[in-house]
Protein backbone atom coordinates (compact mmCIF):
# COMPACT_ATOMS: atom_id res chain seq x y z
CA UNK A 1 0.00 0.00 0.00
CA UNK A 2 2.80 2.59 1.09
CA UNK A 3 4.67 1.91 -2.43
CA UNK A 4 1.08 2.06 -4.32
CA UNK A 5 0.84 6.02 -2.32
CA UNK A 6 4.13 6.74 -3.07
CA UNK A 7 4.07 6.24 -6.48
CA UNK A 8 7.75 4.06 -6.48
CA UNK A 9 9.76 1.99 -4.31
CA UNK A 10 12.99 3.62 -3.44
CA UNK A 11 13.97 7.41 -4.31
CA UNK A 12 16.91 9.52 -3.26
CA UNK A 13 16.46 12.79 -2.12
CA UNK A 14 19.30 15.42 -1.41
CA UNK A 15 18.91 18.20 1.14
CA UNK A 16 20.81 21.10 1.97
CA UNK A 17 19.06 22.24 5.13
CA UNK A 18 17.71 20.32 8.42
CA UNK A 19 14.21 18.35 7.44
CA UNK A 20 12.00 16.40 9.88
CA UNK A 21 10.58 13.35 8.75
CA UNK A 22 7.12 14.80 8.29
CA UNK A 23 8.54 17.90 6.40
CA UNK A 24 10.40 14.99 4.00
CA UNK A 25 7.64 12.98 3.79
CA UNK A 26 5.81 15.50 2.61
CA UNK A 27 8.31 16.65 0.14
CA UNK A 28 8.76 12.91 -1.33
CA UNK A 29 5.47 11.49 -1.10
CA UNK A 30 2.66 13.78 -0.24
CA UNK A 31 0.02 11.11 -0.90
CA UNK A 32 1.72 8.89 2.16
CA UNK A 33 1.62 11.57 4.33
CA UNK A 34 -2.06 11.92 3.76
CA UNK A 35 -2.72 8.54 4.52
CA UNK A 36 -0.64 8.83 7.41
CA UNK A 37 -2.90 11.54 8.92
CA UNK A 38 -5.88 9.61 7.93
CA UNK A 39 -4.66 7.26 10.66
CA UNK A 40 -2.88 4.60 8.08
CA UNK A 41 -0.57 2.62 10.56
CA UNK A 42 3.47 3.58 9.91
CA UNK A 43 6.12 2.73 11.82
CA UNK A 44 9.32 5.51 9.75
CA UNK A 45 12.92 3.58 10.41
CA UNK A 46 15.89 5.82 10.34
CA UNK A 47 18.92 3.09 9.51
CA UNK A 48 16.50 0.48 11.35
CA UNK A 49 15.56 2.84 13.84
CA UNK A 50 11.61 3.56 15.14
CA UNK A 51 11.77 7.61 14.76
CA UNK A 52 9.01 9.77 15.16
CA UNK A 53 7.78 11.89 12.44
CA UNK A 54 8.99 15.35 14.65
CA UNK A 55 12.93 13.80 14.37
CA UNK A 56 15.64 15.74 12.72
CA UNK A 57 17.08 14.04 10.03
CA UNK A 58 20.59 16.34 9.90
CA UNK A 59 22.66 13.99 7.87
CA UNK A 60 22.58 11.45 5.38
CA UNK A 61 20.57 8.33 5.93
CA UNK A 62 18.71 5.49 4.81
CA UNK A 63 14.49 6.00 5.65
CA UNK A 64 11.68 3.15 5.38
CA UNK A 65 8.39 3.46 5.95
CA UNK A 66 6.67 0.15 6.64
CA UNK A 67 3.14 -1.02 7.92
CA UNK A 68 3.72 -2.13 11.71
CA UNK A 69 5.28 -5.35 12.67
CA UNK A 70 3.14 -8.31 13.19
CA UNK A 71 2.64 -8.84 16.79
CA UNK A 72 3.34 -5.47 17.25
CA UNK A 73 0.54 -2.56 17.72
CA UNK A 74 -0.17 0.52 15.33
CA UNK A 75 -2.06 2.24 18.05
CA UNK A 76 0.87 4.18 20.19
CA UNK A 77 1.05 7.84 21.90
CA UNK A 78 3.71 9.28 23.75
CA UNK A 79 3.45 12.70 24.33
CA UNK A 80 4.09 15.15 27.64
CA UNK A 81 1.36 16.65 28.89
CA UNK A 82 1.19 19.93 31.49
CA UNK A 83 -1.67 20.98 33.47
CA UNK A 84 -4.50 18.38 34.55
CA UNK A 85 -4.40 15.34 32.56
CA UNK A 86 -7.90 13.88 31.27
CA UNK A 87 -8.35 10.61 31.92
CA UNK A 88 -11.35 9.85 29.39
CA UNK A 89 -8.70 8.10 27.42
CA UNK A 90 -8.83 4.81 29.33
CA UNK A 91 -12.70 4.72 28.96
CA UNK A 92 -12.10 5.46 25.34
CA UNK A 93 -9.59 2.74 24.75
CA UNK A 94 -11.51 0.60 26.40
CA UNK A 95 -15.02 0.92 24.45
CA UNK A 96 -12.62 0.91 21.20
CA UNK A 97 -10.88 -2.43 21.76
CA UNK A 98 -13.18 -4.46 23.98
CA UNK A 99 -15.03 -5.06 20.85
CA UNK A 100 -11.91 -5.81 18.93
CA UNK A 101 -11.57 -8.86 21.15
CA UNK A 102 -9.26 -6.96 24.00
CA UNK A 103 -9.84 -8.29 27.39
CA UNK A 104 -7.28 -5.76 29.69
CA UNK A 105 -6.47 -2.32 30.35
CA UNK A 106 -3.28 -2.40 32.01
CA UNK A 107 -3.08 1.12 33.97
CA UNK A 108 0.08 2.89 35.93
CA UNK A 109 -0.66 6.40 37.27
CA UNK A 110 2.15 7.87 38.97
CA UNK A 111 1.60 11.17 41.72
CA UNK A 112 3.55 13.71 43.44
CA UNK A 113 4.19 12.25 47.11
CA UNK A 114 3.07 14.81 49.72
CA UNK A 115 6.07 13.58 52.00
CA UNK A 116 9.57 12.23 51.00
CA UNK A 117 11.86 10.99 53.94
CA UNK A 118 9.85 12.97 56.49
CA UNK A 119 9.82 15.84 54.51
CA UNK A 120 6.95 17.95 53.13
CA UNK A 121 7.40 18.60 49.49
CA UNK A 122 5.64 21.42 48.21
CA UNK A 123 6.29 21.58 44.23
CA UNK A 124 8.22 19.32 41.68
CA UNK A 125 9.37 20.64 38.21
CA UNK A 126 10.03 18.32 35.66
CA UNK A 127 12.33 19.87 32.97
CA UNK A 128 11.95 18.01 29.10
CA UNK A 129 15.26 18.46 26.91
CA UNK A 130 13.27 18.08 23.87
CA UNK A 131 13.67 16.34 21.11
CA UNK A 132 15.28 14.16 22.95
CA UNK A 133 12.84 13.60 25.95
CA UNK A 134 10.33 12.96 23.24
CA UNK A 135 12.15 10.55 21.24
CA UNK A 136 12.92 8.56 24.15
CA UNK A 137 9.24 8.32 25.37
CA UNK A 138 8.12 6.74 21.86
CA UNK A 139 10.66 4.81 21.60
CA UNK A 140 9.88 3.23 24.91
CA UNK A 141 5.81 2.94 24.03
CA UNK A 142 7.03 1.11 20.84
CA UNK A 143 9.30 -1.06 22.18
CA UNK A 144 6.14 -2.28 24.40
CA UNK A 145 3.96 -2.43 21.42
CA UNK A 146 5.32 -5.27 20.23
CA UNK A 147 5.06 -7.62 22.79
CA UNK A 148 2.43 -10.40 21.62
CA UNK A 149 -0.65 -9.40 22.66
CA UNK A 150 -0.31 -5.96 23.22
CA UNK A 151 -3.23 -3.75 21.08
CA UNK A 152 -2.31 -0.35 22.14
CA UNK A 153 0.09 1.41 24.37
CA UNK A 154 -0.32 5.26 25.60
CA UNK A 155 2.44 7.13 27.71
CA UNK A 156 1.61 10.73 29.06
CA UNK A 157 4.32 12.17 31.15
CA UNK A 158 4.17 15.43 33.24
CA UNK A 159 6.01 18.44 32.27
CA UNK A 160 6.36 21.74 34.53
CA UNK A 161 5.74 22.23 37.81
CA UNK A 162 3.09 19.36 40.18
CA UNK A 163 1.83 19.22 43.43
CA UNK A 164 1.42 16.93 45.60
CA UNK A 165 -1.44 14.08 44.49
CA UNK A 166 -1.04 15.75 40.71
CA UNK A 167 -0.44 12.78 38.06
CA UNK A 168 3.12 12.97 36.55
CA UNK A 169 2.74 9.61 34.48
CA UNK A 170 -0.05 7.73 32.99
CA UNK A 171 1.07 4.57 31.33
CA UNK A 172 -2.26 2.63 29.29
CA UNK A 173 -1.83 -0.87 27.86
CA UNK A 174 -4.73 -2.45 25.82
CA UNK A 175 -4.28 -6.43 25.55
CA UNK A 176 -6.20 -9.14 24.66
CA UNK A 177 -5.98 -11.17 27.97
CA UNK A 178 -4.23 -9.85 31.28
CA UNK A 179 -0.66 -11.24 31.50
Amino acid sequence: MYRDLAGYEVTEKCIDRVLTIRELIESVAPRVMEAIQRGMPYIVLVDGEAKPLDYALDRDCEIAILPPPSGGSSDISAEFFDGDLDLSLLKDLTVRYGPLGAGALAVFIGFVKGVVENRNVIELVYEVYEPYGSQKLRQLAYEASKRPGVLAVHVKHRKGAAKPGDITLLVAVVGEVLQ
